[in-house]
């Protein structure tokens, strides 16, 4: 577990990796302190939690929050993050008004049980959870990206390269592995004419999956034997796929996720980006100021906070397939669910 007092703070991810000291600035306080928990192990991806970073990171760089107390925590283990939501619901200080940024769905079904037997004193205490559908509780707010339609448009690419598939996801559990992979096969297949299969494989039957970049490069050559275009939906254990993709460049593309990512291998033809540090800076912004923050949010392609971005070796390639994908997307992404 690390934990971290920001105050102005700029930073690189890789440095705060590799520290395992606290550090603490003193600070003016005005009374209001944010506590953000990562996914265990989550910093350090090159992707999605080090882009929720960036927005934490944004959020102390502005001016006027100067006096805002962050606190982040980068926990080794769920165990870890169990014990950070206890002690944050144990020990928040009764008149300072506290938010808990809880980064990932993982801590869902902890915070849900600990609520239950103990509900928030919701005049200064709230708590924010991320990739998520609504939590029935008091004080506690979610949002959820939706993968959906930016997964579809991946799917209407791979079937314009006449391609074999292969979904590689995570692991069962989590619920947005599912939204995500229905979103590729549905694009995949809108156009797919030959009737070509969509394989799917997940690194756990069970939880986790995120990081396990080395194992998935071993996979890899067995992969490429079979296919020639990896979706992935791994975190961090999707660099083994780029790495992978760097040393043998030849017949097998993927995507990016999260970030652009299209320099980490010259056969991603595209990344689906999730523009998650605006959203962070704009919910911790607003909380600051004392706005009442929605009980929910889905955000997807037509919000403009999730896109596709092509890879630079890519570009115009398949204008005419990703314009007429987008608007199918943003149709059946609204209905998702709905059938």
């Amino acid at each position: 577990m690390r934990h971290f007092n920001v105050f102005r703070l700029y930073v690189s991810v890789c440095v705060l990796w590799a520290c395992t000291d606290i550090e603490h600035l003193d600070t003016p306080s005005s009374g209001q302190e944010v506590c953000v928990l990562f996914s265990p192990k989550g910093l350090g991806d090159n992707g999605y939690n080090d882009l929720i970073l960036r927005g934490v990171v944004q959020f102390v760089n502005n001016d006027e929050f100067a006096n805002v107390e962050v606190d982040y925590y980068n926990p080794m283990s769920l165990n870890d993050g169990v014990r950070i939501i206890d002690e944050w619901c144990d020990t928040a200080l009764e008149k300072r008004n506290s938010l808990l940024v809880l980064a990932s769905a993982v801590y869902k079904d902890t915070l849900t049980s600990r609520l239950q037997r103990k509900p928030l004193d919701t005049s200064h205490r709230q708590v924010l959870m991320f990739e998520t559908d609504e939590v029935n509780l008091p004080g506690v707010m979610t949002f959820n990206m939706s993968m959906y339609g930016v997964a579809y448009m991946a799917g209407a690419v791979a079937n314009e390269m006449r391609s074999k598939p292969l979904i590689a996801l995570a692991n069962r559990e989590d619920e947005v592995m599912t939204v995500v992979a229905d979103g590729f096969k549905a694009g995949f297949n809108t156009y797919n004419d030959e009737k070509r299969a969509v394989d799917v494989v997940y690194l756990s039957d069970t939880g986790g999956g995120y990081a396990m970049a080395d194992s998935v490069y071993r996979l890899m050559y067995d992969w490429s034997m079979h296919y020639s275009f990896i979706f992935p939906v791994m975190g961090g254990s999707n660099m083994g796929i780029f790495k992978y993709l760097r040393e043998y460049p030849h017949g097998v593309f993927t995507v990016g996720t999260d970030v652009d990512q299209s320099h980490l291998c010259n056969p991603m033809v595209g990344c689906m980006v999730k523009h998650i540090d605006w959203v962070v800076e704009e919910y911790l912004e607003r909380w600051t100021a004392g706005e009442e923050l929605p009980k929910h949010v889905l955000y997807g392609l037509e919000s403009g906070y999730v896109d596709w971005v092509p890879s630079y070796n890519f570009e115009g390639v398949f204008d005419e397939t990703l314009i007429r994908a987008r608007m199918e997307a943003i149709e059946k992404e609204r209905n998702y669910g709905m059938e």
